[in-house]
């Protein structure tokens, strides 16, 4: 329950930033104000769990598309690297399963 909701604020707090690039001075159209576009999301959670989170997504930001790539943590990990080292780092999210992969991340940043 805890990772669904850091989810959701890591989700929301991307989307403020996506949404607050380049606004216009004049006012939109209720229409215009849904954020719109597309979020690929790489990650290694459980297909069930994914599923939820995709279809509670969909249900509150119809407008966006949440792609979803998914792959075992260390096959993740390994496309992730190879994609910073092309410099065609493709994911917008990155969400893992194994907690200690963000702590050996930041801890090998050092």
């Amino acid at each position: 329950m805890y990772f669904k909701q850091l989810f959701y604020v890591v989700l929301l707090l991307s989307l403020f930033v996506i949404s607050s690039c380049g606004q216009s001075t004049s006012q939109p159209s209720p229409a215009e104000s849904e954020p719109t576009g597309q979020i690929l999301l790489y990650t290694s959670v459980p297909q069930t769990i994914i599923d939820q989170v995709q279809a509670d997504f969909h249900s509150k930001f119809s407008h966006i598309t949440l792609e979803i790539y998914r792959e075992g943590t260390s096959m993740l990990v390994s496309t992730l690297q190879a994609e910073h080292e092309s410099g065609q780092t493709k994911a917008d999210m990155v969400w893992v399963a194994d907690p200690s992969t963000y702590v050996f991340h930041a801890w090998t940043k050092k």
